[in-house]
């Protein structure tokens, strides 16, 4: 991400995004556009006060594994 996003969202806490932030932003990634929100209602209203026509949107989720009963 750090060499292709013009800005991150990260949506949840800010503990279960810690690793993710961290990289980021040691790979020189502007601190500046890297934003955590919530929940996706927030990362979406975000999105659009900061995207633009024609800008590509990666969304990326972690889907819990859930044991079988």
């Amino acid at each position: 991400m750090a060499d292709c996003a013009d800005a991150v969202i990260l949506v949840g806490s800010r503990n279960s995004q810690r690793g993710l932030r961290r990289g980021l932003l040691q790979s020189g990634f502007p601190g500046s556009m890297l934003h955590t929100v919530e929940d996706m209602d927030d990362a979406s209203e975000l999105l659009e006060e900061i995207s633009e026509p024609g800008d590509t949107v990666l969304f990326e989720s972690h889907i819990p594994d859930y044991e079988e009963e």
